[in-house]
């Protein structure tokens, strides 16, 4: 990875809701960060954000050779990082997993989830995202956003001439244009940015940035900044003061030191819906995720073999032991 960092990532209910949709997934071996804010009736967003955080998991620790060699499930131009790529792979798996679930249990219908991802790589940063769950970069003069909701309100703002104010005052501002799940199909953005050493990334669910304005998670954040423990907990307790109405979830990453290479950042674009070829390439690798034994258990039980068959040999001996002692006792 030749990057070093420090993370830190916390999610909390709230004040309102009874249940927390929101999920995270915190890899610091791979350096690869996820934020989800699910949605849906009967705790389907909770399963929907967990199914996408578990896609991560399982392909970050079992399948990432694998699937980088898979042509067919991203099939672009471009030449992103290899983590970069993975990213945008898992997504699109995860749009196809919650969509299908939906499919199958009518009580999981219209759920689906926001994702936020990063995979930090030498001295840049991989964002992908679907929703309004947000990347931000901090240092000591700004907190810069990587990345730009898929919302009502961003939409109208840029087809129409109306002020922030009018814009506040609509019906439906905070519906999202995006998400996972709810469709057969996906759009991703992603955007490839240099990092700098002491650079700090902050990805969050909508429960901070919907009720707090980039000015007041800065302050927040700068006037909190010993520690990443410090600023995390700073900005949920923000969103609490706010009122506490959505699970907020925030993560944090500090780059500590980075190896600096010539790679040019990548402007911000949009991965296009899948082709009915590479619904059925995703269809292909979820069925195989739900076949193939994990090949951690696999190691693990190689490792119990030798320790079962000594195990049994040692019992074998104490038996055959045991008979010749009892045998010799009622010779004499």
């Amino acid at each position: 990875m030749n990057i070093s960092h420090k993370s830190y990532g916390k999610t909390d209910v709230g004040l309102v809701r009874e249940k927390n949709e929101d999920n995270l997934f915190l890899d610091k071996e791979n350096g690869v960060y996820v934020v989800c804010d699910g949605m849906g009736g009967h705790s389907a967003g909770e399963i929907a954000s967990q199914t996408a955080v578990n896609l991560f998991k399982t392909v970050f620790v079992n399948y990432q050779e694998e699937l980088l060699k898979e042509n067919n499930l991203l099939p672009i131009t471009e030449t992103l990082p290899p983590k970069g790529n993975l990213l945008l792979k898992i997504i699109r798996l995860a749009n196809r997993s919650i969509y299908r679930q939906a499919m199958d249990n009518s009580s999981q219908s219209g759920m689906g989830t926001t994702v936020v991802a990063i995979a930090l790589e030498n001295d840049f940063i991989s964002v992908a995202h679907v929703g309004d769950s947000r990347v931000y970069l901090l240092n000591e003069t700004e907190l810069k956003p990587l990345t730009e909701d898929h919302s009502f309100i961003v939409e109208a703002q840029k087809t129409s001439d109306m002020t922030e104010e009018e814009l506040s005052k609509i019906y439906g501002k905070n519906v999202i244009t995006r998400a996972l799940g709810v469709k057969g199909t996906v759009q991703i953005d992603y955007s490839l940015h240099k990092l700098n050493k002491s650079d700090r990334i902050i990805l969050c669910s909508d429960g901070l940035c919907g009720f707090a304005s980039d000015k007041e998670i800065f302050e927040t954040a700068s006037e909190n900044n010993e520690n990443l423990e410090n600023i995390v907990d700073s900005l949920i307790k923000l969103a609490i003061d706010k009122g506490g109405k959505d699970n907020v979830t925030v993560v944090g990453v500090e780059i500590t030191d980075l190896l600096k290479t010539v790679q040019e950042p990548i402007a911000p674009f949009t991965i296009k819906d899948e082709s009915p070829e590479t619904l059925s390439q995703s269809d292909y690798w979820l069925q195989m995720f739900m076949t193939k034994p994990d090949s951690n258990q696999n190691d693990s039980n190689k490792n119990s073999g030798p320790n079962k068959f000594l195990l049994f040999s040692i019992f074998a001996a104490f038996i055959i032991i045991a008979a010749t002692i009892i045998y010799i006792s009622g010779n004499n």
